[in-house]
């Protein structure tokens, strides 16, 4: 899915939320993939606001954005999709409508970056 940015001048950019068009998005977990080309298994690293959390773990299973290599998944709320939910609810999963993590990763020297689930 294709990311869009709405320009704030003097360099600097914001997110449009993939699902409303608003940029009130506030990142959350952050998970980064570390893949030996083509290694059936990869390093998940995973940082929460409980800690940083670390598995080996099979690639096919890792949602690794990168079909190849490395990746960075980037997980996201918003303040319009999620229609005033409270801190708790938030903090307890809850969400009316879930916006896609944020995926960078690399292929043959060219850095791509989406909107993946």
């Amino acid at each position: 899915m294709k990311v869009n940015i709405e320009d704030y001048g003097s360099g600097l950019s914001a997110l449009i939320c993939p699902n409303c068009g608003e940029t009130y998005l506030h990142q959350t977990d952050v998970s980064i993939f570390d893949r030996v080309e083509d290694g059936d298994q990869v390093k998940v690293t995973t940082i929460t606001e409980d800690g940083v959390h670390e598995a080996v773990i099979a690639n096919d299973v890792s949602l690794n954005p990168s079909s190849r290599r490395h990746g960075l998944r980037i997980s996201f709320w918003c303040e319009h999709c999620d229609g005033g939910l409270t801190d708790e609810e938030r903090e307890n999963g809850v969400t009316s409508n879930q916006v896609p993590d944020l995926a960078i990763y690399q292929h043959k020297g060219i850095t791509f970056i989406e909107w993946v689930k």
